[in-house]
């Protein structure tokens, strides 16, 4: 597993990296077109985890915007499932709210993991198979 230190100082890696993150940072700012970032963020993954260890380019605006808008729908899909399983959850008094504060402390967790895992292949359903998401994230946390 690559070092801390080394995953860390990435974005500040390679040509022009100022420019990359200046260009991220406004991107982020500006509404709907914003959803372009998580598109670069799968690449980045991507990327990663061929070996590059510098900030892509911010060339392909199209396909960064449609990886950008199937990350948002795995993100839709995690928060909406997890809503309707605590609509449910809340009607049982006191355990059903510790359900459902442990239970979106969990998807916190897993979103991160199954965005990373569709990143790595660009593979739709490989981000909705949760128990290898949850493996994955006791591979990384040591467990």
């Amino acid at each position: 597993m690559p070092e801390l230190k080394g995953l860390l100082t990435m974005p500040f890696r390679g040509p022009q990296w100022l420019l990359k993150l200046l260009a991220g940072g406004v991107i982020i700012l500006i509404p709907v077109v914003n959803i372009m970032c998580l598109g670069y963020f799968a690449h980045c993954i991507n990327c990663g985890q061929r070996g590059h260890r510098c900030l892509p380019e911010w060339w392909d605006w199209r396909d960064y915007a449609r990886e950008g808008c199937i990350m948002l729908l795995i993100i839709l899909i995690y928060v909406v499932a997890a809503a309707l399983i605590v609509g449910l959850a809340l009607n049982i008094p006191i355990a059903g709210t510790i359900f459902a504060t442990l239970l979106f402390l969990a998807i916190i967790l897993v979103i991160p993991m199954a965005l990373a895992n569709y990143a790595l292949h660009y593979v739709f359903p490989d981000a909705l198979m949760v128990i290898p998401v949850i493996r994955m994230i006791a591979a990384v946390a040591g467990v």
